[in-house]
Order: C-alpha cells, then sequence, then structure tokens
C-alpha cells in the first residue's frame, strides 16, 4: 500500500512538472526559442489559360524547423525553413505531347520563411490565453517537380515569392499553426506546347514545439 502511494505520488509530481514546463512555459523578451514543426497541407494551383480542367485539391504532410526571437510581450520574428508538397489533381487529363497526359501536377519545394508576429491578449473562461497572427514573405526553392511520371523541374522556375499570412494559439512551448501562401511568382518557366502562367495556394495546418 505505501509502495502504491509513493508511486501515485512520485507520477503526480512529475506530471505536475512537466505540466509546468510545457504548458504554462512563456518565452520571456530577448530570447530564442527553436524547435521542429510538423502537419499536413492542401494546396491547388491556378492556372490562367488552363487546358488540365478543374483543380482539385492535394493534400500531403510538411516538416521543418524555425526558430522565433521575442522581440517584446507581443512582438516576436520568427524564420521556418520547411518542406512542403504542392500541386494538383485534375478531373480529365489533356495531352501536353503524344506520348504524355497530364493527370497529375506534383511539387516539392522548400520554404524559407520570414514573419513578423503579433501576439492579441485575451480572456476566456476567465483564464488568459495566447493568440498570434502573422504577416511575412517566403522564397521557395524547387525541389522537385512532375507531371504524371515525367520530370519537368527543368521546365518551371526553381525560384518562386510567396505571401505568408495566418494565426495560431500559443499554449506554453506547444504553438498551433493556420498559414495560408499566395505566390507571387508563376511557376512555369517552359512546359512543351504549353502557354500557361501556374501559382501556386497553399493552406498549412501545423504544431511547433519550443526548446
Amino acid at each position: 500500500m505505501k509502495k502504491l502511494l509513493l508511486t501515485t505520488l512520485l507520477l503526480g509530481g512529475f506530471f505536475s512538472l512537466v505540466q509546468a514546463q510545457i504548458f504554462k512555459y512563456k518565452q520571456a523578451p530577448g530570447t530564442v526559442n527553436f524547435g521542429p514543426r510538423i502537419g499536413i497541407t492542401t494546396s491547388i494551383v491556378s492556372i490562367s489559360n488552363n487546358p488540365l480542367g478543374s483543380p482539385q485539391v492535394r493534400v500531403s504532410l510538411m516538416g521543418g524547423l524555425f526558430a522565433r526571437y521575442q522581440l517584446s510581450e507581443r512582438w516576436s520574428l520568427q524564420t521556418d525553413v520547411v518542406y512542403t508538397q504542392r500541386g494538383a489533381r485534375f478531373d480529365k487529363s489533356v495531352a501536353f505531347d503524344a506520348n504524355s497526359q497530364i493527370e497529375k501536377l506534383a511539387l516539392g519545394y522548400v520554404d524559407w520563411e520570414f514573419k513578423a508576429i503579433y501576439n492579441v491578449r485575451y480572456k476566456m473562461f476567465g483564464k488568459p490565453g495566447n493568440f498570434d497572427i502573422f504577416l511575412g514573405a517566403q522564397p521557395s526553392f524547387l525541389v522537385n517537380a512532375q507531371l504524371n511520371d515525367l520530370d519537368v523541374k527543368e521546365n518551371l522556375n526553381s525560384v518562386g515569392f510567396d505571401i505568408i499570412a495566418g494565426s495560431g494559439f500559443t499554449i506554453g512551448r506547444v504553438i498551433l499553426y493556420a498559414t495560408t501562401k499566395i505566390a507571387l511568382t508563376d511557376a512555369n518557366k517552359n512546359i512543351p506546347t504549353t502557354n500557361v502562367s501556374i501559382r501556386n495556394l497553399l493552406t498549412e495546418w501545423t504544431v511547433a514545439y519550443k526548446f
């Protein structure tokens, strides 16, 4: 009985310590936190002069690392390096040449995000909370690109630029993000026999942990 009581007390103390370290943590101004960020993305492409049919949403995984500098109680700066997958599926296929029909556009990018974050103080059920809104920009570096099984990386621009906007909840060391990225540049450089403009629209749902 004493061993059971001692074990219960030790476990209770351990979980209280974990809760204090993780969920009650508050980053102080002038400090830097960093950590992993993972989640899922939904992407679609906007195509001018579209011969492909209606694009359908592509759902993929993403992940990377971030570093966050706390400027003040409310303001912080953050940079992230993440791998994201973009593109779309289409409800019909169209021949770009005699040997290829396009049913799926799959793009992989490394994004280098820069954003300014503002913390909105609020109260829910009488307790303080942390709600972030942010705005920024990023260069995106093309890693891979396929139209069906055809490698078209050389036919697309290797670097793109996007604007970033979103919001998130900070719960101690855990951050929940919802982010939208809108392409400012055309991804298409010279895909054979096409005269289309390809722009990505990406939404990310991610979780991050601050060390």
